[in-house]
C-alpha cells in the first residue's frame, strides 16, 4: 500500500508591491522637488529684475516719416559689471494707441557707460505723428 500525503495548504500570496510615486514618501518627494523648482524660478526672476533695474533706458528721439518710424535710445548701465539689455519699444499713434512693437538689444554696456542705439521699423499703416516709449527692459 502506498501512502498518499494530504495536499499541502496553499502558500499565502504576497501582496503586490506598491508603486513608489503613490506612497507617502513618493508624494513627499514630488512636493519637495516642485517646491525647489518654484524657489529656483522665483530667485532667478528676482535676480533678472535686479539686473534690468541697473539699466536705465531713455528715448532720445522718435521720428515718424510716413510708414517708417525711427527711435533713438540711450542706455546707461548703473551697475558694477558689464551688462546687456533687451529693450522692447512701443510705437503709439497720436491718441496713445499702440501701432507696433519692436525690440533691440544693447550688448556689453560697460559699468557707468552709456550706449546709443537706433531702431527703425516699417509700419503697416502710415502715421504722420506719434510717440515712442520703452515698454520693457530685460
Amino acid at each position: 500500500m502506498t501512502s498518499v500525503l494530504p495536499p499541502s495548504p496553499p502558500t499565502p500570496a504576497r501582496p503586490a508591491k506598491q508603486n513608489f510615486w503613490i506612497t507617502l514618501p513618493g508624494l513627499v518627494t514630488i512636493v519637495v522637488v516642485l517646491a525647489m523648482a518654484a524657489v529656483s524660478v522665483w530667485a532667478g526672476a528676482k535676480a533678472s529684475r535686479a539686473r534690468a533695474a541697473e539699466m536705465l533706458v531713455d528715448v532720445a528721439s522718435c521720428d515718424y516719416a510716413g510708414d517708417r518710424v525711427t527711435v533713438g535710445l540711450r542706455v546707461k548701465n548703473t551697475g558694477a559689471t558689464k551688462r546687456s539689455a533687451h529693450i522692447e519699444v512701443e510705437y503709439l499713434d497720436e491718441d496713445g494707441g499702440r501701432i507696433d512693437r519692436a525690440s533691440i538689444t544693447a550688448r556689453d554696456v560697460a559699468p557707468g557707460g552709456t550706449a546709443r542705439l537706433e531702431e527703425s521699423t516699417q509700419l503697416d499703416a502710415p502715421a504722420a505723428t506719434g510717440t515712442c516709449r520703452v515698454a520693457a527692459v530685460r
